[in-house]
């Protein structure tokens, strides 16, 4: 994967201080260096791809582009860190072909299952959404990480299929343990994920 620094500061919900974010490594098919971009929304990460895409145009059976990130992050004693991650993609495949999208967003170290979303015969945007969370504890070193990618099933090679991820926004916040209902526990792999995914049709 390539390290890349990223001069982006995260405010912390509720909180006056400030977390840095530097040494983000990127790795994959569909987010090589140069062509994925950083930028900050609202004190969110926005990562958009301009090689997040998957089609049958080389008449290749199976076609598959990757995108993962790793974020290093201090959590504050008496914190808890709270992600979300939103992938924005655009779908058209039809006839016998297939597009798997696969979205994973975790805490490194966490055991956790990938969200996979399968579409056929669909035309139109698909919205992925994933949050995880650590326990509280003590001050500590965590590595965010998600893990991306769309595959495209070509079977029916005559018909175009295509999908697209346009891009991603991820959301870092820290939250108080002193205002949630959650047990503090000094661990970093006791995580609650949830993971939906919201499909509009054209």
């Amino acid at each position: 994967m390539k390290n890349l620094f990223i001069g982006l500061v995260i405010g912390l919900s509720s909180v006056t201080a400030l977390a840095q974010i530097g040494n983000v490594a990127v790795g994959g098919s569909g987010c090589p260096q140069g062509e994925v971009y950083f930028s900050s929304i609202e004190d969110k990460m926005l990562i958009e791809y301009t090689k997040m895409y998957a089609d049958n145009q080389d008449g290749k059976t199976i076609s598959r582009v990757a995108c993962n990130l790793r974020l290093p992050v201090t959590v504050p004693a008496g914190m808890r860190l709270v992600a979300s991650l939103q992938s924005d993609a655009s779908v058209n495949v039809w006839a016998n072909n297939k597009v798997i999208l696969n979205q994973e967003l975790f805490v490194v170290g966490s055991s956790e299952i990938p969200h996979e979303e399968q579409l056929q015969n669909h035309g139109g945007e698909v919205i992925l959404f994933s949050q995880t969370s650590t326990a509280c504890g003590s001050e500590k070193e965590v590595v965010l990480a998600y893990n991306l990618n769309a595959t495209l099933m070509n079977i029916s090679k005559h018909v175009d299929s295509s999908a697209y991820v346009t891009k991603s926004i991820l959301d870092v916040k820290f939250e108080s343990c002193f205002d949630s209902e959650i047990p503090g526990e000094d661990s970093v792999g006791d995580l609650q994920d949830q993971t939906v995914v919201e499909v509009t049709e054209n």
